[in-house]
């Protein structure tokens, strides 16, 4: 507190006060945003480990086989614990399911990712190469629709279409 004090010639009252209280509020700031970012940081964390099961290009066939829907599933959850409003690790999980023939799980997953980012044009992209795939052709071009409104630019998008005969 001596610091603090107005005491000795010369100094002028309160530029001592002043001179401390700026990094003072800097660090509070600074160890208030490491506690209140802390569920943040876990929750990427938890994406950062579903990704790393999800992602086939860093592993070899033989260790991507091994990898389970339930362990998938289960770090989905635990990232969606976390992140509740990302949709990014519903459609990791999504595109996982689809490359492990689980249909029934990759639409659920992309409906899910597509709660929290309606606006999204890549997410319909995906569903509709899934239903595409599916031969839903009637689900594949509402999908597709729905991404060339979104994102009508997109040459990906421009250059798909599903002949009306096959609707």
């Amino acid at each position: 507190f001596a610091a603090l004090t107005n005491e000795g010639p010369g100094k002028k009252p309160g530029r001592n006060f002043m001179k401390y209280s700026w990094p003072l509020l800097c660090a509070l700031i600074a160890l208030s945003s490491l506690i209140f970012s802390w569920r943040a940081i876990k929750g990427e964390i938890a994406f950062f480990e579903l990704q790393d099961l999800c992602d086939y290009r860093l592993k070899t066939a033989e260790e991507f086989s091994k990898i389970s829907p339930n362990e998938v599933e289960k770090a989905l959850y635990r990232t969606v614990d976390l992140l509740p409003s990302s949709p990014f690790p519903w459609a990791a999980a999504a595109d996982f399911m689809w490359m492990k023939r689980r249909p029934d799980l990759t639409l659920e997953y992309y409906k899910e990712a597509l709660k929290r980012s309606p606006l999204r044009p890549s997410f319909y992209f995906r569903l509709y190469m899934f239903n595409k795939a599916l031969g839903n052709r009637a689900e594949a071009a509402k999908d597709l629709q729905k991404a060339k409104e979104l994102f009508p630019n997109n040459p990906q998008y421009k250059n798909e279409s599903i002949p009306f005969k096959d609707l």
